[in-house]
């Protein structure tokens, strides 16, 4: 069988197996969340097909499925997931509500509870979800004590907007997936990137919108400014690898490009896109240090979001003291 017939994964598709048996993918998801699945197919006798693949990076799941037309029954999987469609349009039934997705539309919040659901031919980026983890994040995010309470939205159901105006979360995560992918042979690797650190801040500020747009008018005092400046780097952090634009950084922060320009130099004493190409080093550097043999530097600096290689080479050497080549020979010996 060929891939070409099912919607492609969102990572790991070289590698992963197409299955042609429900009771196979019954199996595979069972390793992404645990709990009892059923699955049926909804096409014609012998069409179905199913792909999967899973990720651990440091202690968070990360999946991808790609199916033919499915009905499914789910038990109490014991984790909190957040289902983003990649591709198709389906529905879920849970505790009473019908939850209606469509891809690059929503997402989907399904809490530790039974579920009933079709869908068409499908492939989504399933998140199993740590809710304490969770909720750290969100507080770090908006400058909050680790004793404050803060409500996530996840105890029940529901159908989550991907996109508030011009910013598109359905991007955000296809680019998060994007860089899965490329480096989904290593989870060494990946544990170094601290892209589930930027998941869990995407999901944060996605399930809770509100509380950063709702500070639009807050600049009127130090500590409102302070607070849209941490609110900043962590969007920052949270898209590290992927493309950032000043633009972006305005919308964010709701401040215009002159005073976000002066918070940065009295806070950091640089810019906000110097601050995001130092953070960007410091990560490559972090991954060159953990390198197996055979990694290509080109590669990693692409990956974490420099794309012109002579000048990414003239930036690390002007931060680090040394190109990144002797960085690498140094972790290899």
């Amino acid at each position: 069988m060929k891939h070409s017939a099912l919607p492609p994964l969102a990572f790991g598709a070289a590698t992963a197996a197409i299955d042609t048996h429900v009771h196979l993918m019954e199996e595979k998801l069972q390793r992404l969340a645990n709990g009892m699945q059923q699955y049926e197919t909804l096409g014609r006798h012998g069409t179905f097909q199913h792909a999967t693949s899973i990720l651990n990076i440091n202690g968070m799941r990360i999946g991808t499925t790609a199916s033919t037309a499915t009905r499914v029954r789910i038990k109490k999987v014991g984790s909190l997931m957040l289902m983003v469609p990649f591709h198709g349009k389906g529905h879920y039934q849970m505790d009473g509500e019908t939850l209606t997705w469509s891809a690059g539309k929503h997402a989907v919040v399904l809490p530790n509870q039974p579920f009933t659901g079709e869908s068409t031919e499908r492939s989504s980026l399933v998140l199993v979800l740590d809710e304490v983890r969770l909720e750290k994040t969100l507080q770090a995010m908006l400058g909050l004590p680790s004793e404050s309470s803060v409500q996530l939205g996840t105890a029940i159901p529901r159908v989550i907007d991907l996109n508030y105006g011009t910013l598109s979360f359905d991007a955000v995560f296809r680019q998060q997936a994007h860089f899965l992918n490329a480096f989904s042979g290593s989870a060494e690797l990946l544990s170094r990137t601290g892209i589930d650190d930027g998941i869990y801040r995407s999901v944060a500020m996605l399930l809770n919108f509100k509380l950063f747009s709702n500070q639009a008018d807050a600049f009127d005092n130090k500590s409102s400014r302070t607070d849209a400046l941490d609110r900043v780097c962590h969007f920052i952090m949270a898209q590290l690898n992927e493309s950032i634009t000043l633009t972006e950084l305005e919308k964010i922060s709701f401040m215009s490009k002159r005073k976000l320009q002066y918070s940065f130099l009295s806070k950091f004493n640089c810019t906000p896109m110097q601050w995001v190409r130092m953070r960007r080093l410091e990560n490559v550097q972090n991954v060159l240090l953990h390198s197996p043999p055979g990694v290509q530097i080109s590669q990693v600096a692409a990956l974490c979001g420099f794309n012109n290689t002579s000048t990414f080479s003239s930036y690390y050497k002007l931060h680090f003291g040394e190109l990144p080549s002797a960085t690498l020979l140094r972790s290899l010996g």
